[in-house]
């Protein structure tokens, strides 16, 4: 099922972002591909399955509610269409993602990415708060006193890479709350003096010389790269510091887009979120 939720949620956003950024006529045959590719699964997916299904869902899912977000003012996108897409991330969506956000690593961070982004899709308020109140308590909760988030840290070899992999789903929920309420989570410390800006520089700080990250130290290190993982995460969040080593550690990869299986950050040099 992964390779084609990804697909088919990758798709759906990148037309849905060229919907909303090409002039003239022609954006509508984008906006028609975004809302085929949502029918479809609205209609035919009924269930999540396997162990791991519910992490997929919740991470490659969101690509479909931010497809939905961005084509909400699309005329062409039947109002009964839109309801039955609703009722999926409802019944199908979300259900994945509550279970996933009850995980303490990076699951519950995908989990509550997809929680955030469909209570948005459906201006659920009530459910929003609940959800602003968890990212608080998952950032308080997950990163260490230094920075560090010791969930992913753990992981070996690939410890950098699941960093990266919790925190791009935890800065774009931050996102959300942003636009939502105006809640300022991304400068939130926790109960040890640490949130998600101390997390960035911690990681930053392994990026630029991996070979002293102090978790792993064997030669086969999952290397960060800055055309890849995290030089997206990166890129974006110097729109919210506004920091040069973000910008340093990256200006030579731009313009990064990430095309994968999960949707934090895929295109942040063209859609790089504005500083508080």
């Amino acid at each position: 099922m992964m390779g084609r939720l990804s697909t088919d949620a990758w798709v759906a956003y990148s037309c849905a972002v060229a919907y909303q950024l090409t002039p003239g006529p022609e954006r509508v045959q984008y906006a028609e591909k975004a809302a085929e590719i949502l029918d479809a699964w609205a209609t035919v997916n009924k269930k999540t399955s396997n162990y791991d299904g519910d992490l997929a869902m919740a991470d490659a899912g969101a690509g479909f509610v931010f497809a939905a977000e961005l084509l909400s003012d699309y005329e062409g996108w039947k109002e009964t269409e839109k309801t039955a897409f609703s009722t999926w991330l409802v019944d199908v969506y979300l259900k994945s993602c509550l279970i996933v956000s009850e995980r303490p690593n990076n699951w519950g961070d995908w989990g509550i990415l997809g929680c955030i982004a469909t209570h948005y899709y459906l201006d659920d308020a009530k459910a929003l708060d609940a959800d602003i109140l968890y990212i608080r308590k998952k950032i308080d909760e997950s990163i260490a006193a230094d920075g560090h988030l010791p969930h992913e840290t753990k992981r070996g070899k690939r410890g950098i890479w699941y960093s990266y992999f919790a925190l791009a789903p935890l800065t774009a929920a931050c996102q959300i709350a942003l636009n939502a309420s105006g809640t300022d989570l991304f400068h939130f410390r926790g109960t040890d003096g640490a949130g998600i800006e101390q997390a960035l520089d911690y990681l930053l700080r392994y990026c630029e010389k991996p070979e002293t990250w102090p978790h792993y130290s064997e030669a086969d290190l999952n290397m960060p790269q800055p055309h890849a993982y995290p030089g997206n995460l990166f890129e974006a969040m110097l729109g919210i510091y506004g920091k040069k080593k973000y910008g340093n550690w990256i200006l030579h990869a731009r313009p990064i887009m990430v095309y994968g299986h999960h949707y934090a950050w895929n295109l942040p040099t063209l859609l790089q979120p504005a500083g508080l």
